[in-house]
């Protein structure tokens, strides 16, 4: 068992580790692109495209009715079991029910935008015209790298995504302000946006082509479409409220202050986001393993595996946010002064998305586990809590309100999330137990 176990370990260490070189590149590609992306627009422009692309996550969430998750879950069995017809089927039915309700999202966002003329800035209409084309691309972003990532195909997962699409439209972002004299507008980074997702998906459908076997026959029986559709509710619900949370401090900001407050405020949560840059490499081959542990692994061992992924999130998200808060006005002053009072909101995302990582891969386990009604109602209790506070906090405090809104809804639903694990489960998922 031991031998079996620290084989495990070595694979999830190997995964890590390219997907912490795929994302330390990512990282400084990112960066130039944040910057890039700030000192063209301004902050009214940045914050109307980061509302925009909030909106746009949620509604990427919708349109994917939880099939990503439902590919993580399914994917690692099928293929263990070589049962290739069965996953490409999956595959198939996932695609088709995720585009056309992704394709009819897209019509209502641009009938929507048009309804509102006048009742909303023409900067976020246009964006929103543009997010509307840049829906159908996202979708399919997204349910390539759950597919990939269920099978371990770190590299193929990541790679499109984490590295291509930052280049594309960093160049695209250059040619277009030196061609516009630096005046970018929030609609223009949405298309240019769009246009490189668009580009990065097409290179890595055939970059990852024969990571599936063919199959001449690709069927499934109505118990698996059943079994899939009850599976993927459940889980909708639980990416939907969690994008939610994660969005909800700029869209209410948005709400209760203006354009240029969200644009400030953007920068910091996009810096603060690095702070996680380990916790996603993690996570991004944990899930699989977590899965296979919970399903067939003694509990001791699964214990030992994720102690391991928990002090591996913590150290990383730690390290990383005590370096941002020690350097941060620095790296603020190359957005340029306009955001210079994105300082103290980032200070407080860092140390709130550090106690987040100390909680570990709670959140991830209860996934494995199926203990969905755990989830939703961990993050019901967040959420809540997070519209009722960003409403106050955001209008009388503005951007730094927005901010500890955000840290607190992140070390709430950590600390509900172990607390289920704890007790449901048996499995202590903190760094200190």
């Amino acid at each position: 068992m031991l031998r079996l176990l620290n084989k495990h370990l070595g694979s999830l260490g190997r995964g890590v580790l390219t997907a912490l070189c795929i994302n330390a590149v990512g990282v400084l590609i990112i960066f130039a692109q944040h910057i890039t992306l700030a000192r063209s627009m301004g902050p009214p422009d940045l914050g109307a495209y980061s509302i925009v692309l909030s909106w746009l996550g949620i509604s990427v969430i919708v349109a994917g009715c939880g099939l990503d998750s439902v590919f993580v879950r399914y994917s690692a069995p099928y293929a263990a079991k070589k049962e290739w017809s069965t996953l490409r089927a999956l595959l198939r039915w996932g695609l088709h029910l995720s585009l056309r309700v992704a394709l009819g999202l897209s019509l209502f966002i641009i009938v929507l935008a048009v309804l509102l003329d006048g009742l909303i800035p023409s900067t976020l209409q246009r964006a929103f015209f543009a997010a509307a084309f840049f829906l159908p691309i996202w979708v399919l972003v997204l349910l390539r790298q759950a597919l990939l990532r269920s099978l371990k195909q770190i590299t193929l997962s990541r790679f499109p995504d984490i590295i291509l699409r930052p280049v594309l439209f960093l160049g695209l972002l250059f040619v277009t302000a030196q061609q516009c004299g630096g005046g970018l507008s929030a609609a223009t980074g949405m298309w240019l946006h769009a246009l490189s997702a668009g580009a990065a998906l097409v290179v890595g459908w055939l970059l990852s082509r024969g990571s599936l076997p063919r199959c001449a026959c690709v069927t499934y029986s109505p118990e698996q479409r059943a079994e899939w559709r009850a599976s993927a509710f459940p889980l909708l619900v639980v990416s939907l409220l969690t994008v939610l949370l994660s969005e909800i401090d700029k869209v209410g900001l948005g709400i209760v202050s203006t354009l240029g407050d969200v644009g400030v405020y953007s920068v910091a949560a996009r810096l603060g986001v690095f702070t996680a840059f380990g916790v996603d490499a993690i996570s991004s081959i944990a899930l699989p393993l977590l899965s296979e542990f919970a399903a067939a692994r003694p509990k001791a061992e699964l214990q030992n595996l994720v102690r391991k992924i928990t002090l591996g999130m913590f150290s990383s998200s730690a390290l990383l946010a005590a370096m941002l808060v020690a350097f941060g006005g620095e790296v603020i002053s190359f957005f340029g002064s306009a955001y210079a009072d994105a300082y103290q909101p980032l200070v407080i995302l860092c140390i709130g998305q550090a106690i987040s990582a100390a909680f570990g891969p709670a959140g991830f386990l209860l996934v494995a586990a199926g203990r969905n009604r755990e989830l939703i109602g961990a993050l019901i209790i967040s959420l809540v809590v997070a519209i009722v506070a960003i409403l106050l906090a955001g209008f009388y405090f503005g951007a730094i309100g927005a901010a500890a809104v955000s840290a607190g809804a992140l070390v709430l639903r950590g600390a509900l999330y172990a607390r289920s694990c704890r007790i449901s489960l048996g499995i202590r998922t903190g760094v200190f137990g």
